[in-house]
């Protein structure tokens, strides 16, 4: 089992992101840091998959998925639980002006622990295989993503430059991600910020950095700081 930590701030969207809308755009083109010669790795859809989410009815801080990547004889799964180890509230990401509000965000810290479904005896079966509703306890709810996913390496001396794989494996970063969301036929987008490991300073370190990012941010009013959460508060909500 391997683990995982995290800080992050992250808020979903009612309603599909169109491509060619503004917040995608600014997401594409935006370069608060330096980075190597060329573009980012981006595509639409990066990462594309379908989770399977186990939710706990009134824990919001607790995670429970099968993560499923690939297709066919190439998929790969795993069996992740997430638990969020310290809130630090809501804070101030943008500043507000010229008549616009501030964007505020929930900063938490969270710890991920993964196993591969084969080790855990899942191979995709079961409670946590489909997406299927409890009279009573926990619901299995499946979740379809498709991600737009850029990465920064994080120095020690403070320094911030972003990567041209996203997908590389750094000791500490912070990756930027806009994400198109399918639950239950229902669509929903989400603009997230996640720094590792959790130890990295929020004061210091991940605040300045989110702000650095979100300068420029357009449609700041749909990022709504009671939309400011997790994935299980998310599931939970739609599913109340």
């Amino acid at each position: 089992m391997t683990a995982f930590s995290s800080i992050e701030v992250r808020w979903f969207i009612q309603g599909d992101l169109n491509p060619d809308s503004p917040l995608v755009q600014w997401f594409r083109a935006t370069e608060p840091f330096p980075r190597p010669s060329g573009p980012p790795r981006l595509e639409w859809p990066e990462g594309r998959r379908r989770d399977t989410y186990l939710v706990l009815p009134d824990r919001p801080e607790i995670g429970i998925k099968l993560r499923r990547e690939g297709i066919g004889s190439s998929e790969i799964a795993k069996l992740e639980f997430k638990g969020r180890t310290e809130s630090l509230g809501l804070r101030e990401i943008v500043p507000g002006g010229d008549g616009s509000a501030p964007v505020l965000g929930k900063v938490e810290r969270w710890t991920k622990w993964s196993i591969p479904a084969a080790e855990a005896g899942l191979d995709g079966a079961g409670v946590i295989g489909g997406d299927a509703r409890a009279a009573r306890g926990p619901l299995a709810i499946a979740v379809g993503k498709r991600r737009l996913l850029r990465m920064a390496r994080i120095g020690r001396d403070g320094s911030v430059e972003e990567i041209a794989d996203p997908t590389a494996r750094i000791e500490r970063g912070i990756g930027f991600e806009l994400t198109r969301i399918d639950v239950a036929g229902a669509p929903w987008s989400s603009l997230a910020f996640e720094a590792f490991p959790s130890s990295i300073d929020p004061e210091d370190e991940f605040l300045p950095i989110v702000r650095a990012w979100m300068a420029g941010v357009p449609r700041r009013e749909v990022l709504e700081p009671d939309h400011s959460f997790g994935y299980p508060a998310l599931l939970e909500r739609v599913y109340r």
